[in-house]
């Protein structure tokens, strides 16, 4: 057995589809013979439907979705902006990196990062620094292994796992001891304040890259 439609209904429907096109998703705007207006999309198979409702109801609360895509960090951080509520930032799980967001609607979304992970390498991070308007900037020494733009970095502030993306990455001078330097990270708006009011005399971090 396949499954290859999902309908959801809303009281509006422009604004779901502006949410969900976030994915990368191209909706058309159609009906099937007299029936209403409606929102569509399809990708290998599988067609996501958005329909209208003519009032809201709780049945958006008790369905969950849950969706695998490139660029999850940048999908959350436009999500709220469009009415997502973050529900948990992204973590490490058993099944890979993964974030809870709830749609406009209130409709939970596990959303989980494209690719097979593994750890490449671990570094204890001495700094941290908020860059306004730009994100985290952190500062360390490398333990073994590498670093990438690209790669995601995990680490603990008061017992919370946070996991960002590496966006920007500075080499300090070489040393006899191996240096990671200055990264820039992609944290989510709404962990900013939190990283910034850290800064430890070291505490390990692992990073993970996606394939």
């Amino acid at each position: 057995m396949k499954n290859n439609l999902v309908v959801v209904r809303t009281t509006n429907p422009g604004r779901l589809a502006d949410f969900y096109q976030l994915m990368g998703w191209s909706f058309e705007y159609h009906r099937h013979g007299k029936g209403p207006f409606h929102y569509s999309t399809e990708k290998d198979g599988w067609v996501f439907e958005i329909y209208p409702a003519k009032k809201a109801t709780l049945e958006s609360h008790s369905v969950q979705l849950g969706f695998e895509l490139k660029g999850m960090d940048r999908f959350l951080e436009a999500g709220v902006e469009l009415g997502g509520v973050l529900l948990r930032s992204p973590h490490m799980t058993d099944y890979g990196i993964q974030a809870i967001i709830k749609d406009p609607d209130g409709r939970k979304l596990i959303v989980k990062e494209e690719g097979t992970y593994q750890e490449v390498g671990q570094i204890a991070l001495t700094k941290t620094n908020l860059v306004r308007g730009k994100g985290i900037e952190l500062l360390g020494n490398s333990i073994h292994g590498e670093a990438e733009v690209g790669d995601f970095l995990e680490f603990q502030i008061d017992k919370q796992s946070y996991l960002t993306r590496i966006t920007e990455l500075k080499p300090e001078t070489p040393s006899s001891t191996p240096t990671i330097g200055r990264m820039r990270i992609r944290a989510l708006k709404q962990d900013y304040q939190t990283i910034h009011s850290w800064n430890p005399s070291s505490s390990f971090a692992t990073i993970f890259r996606i394939k």
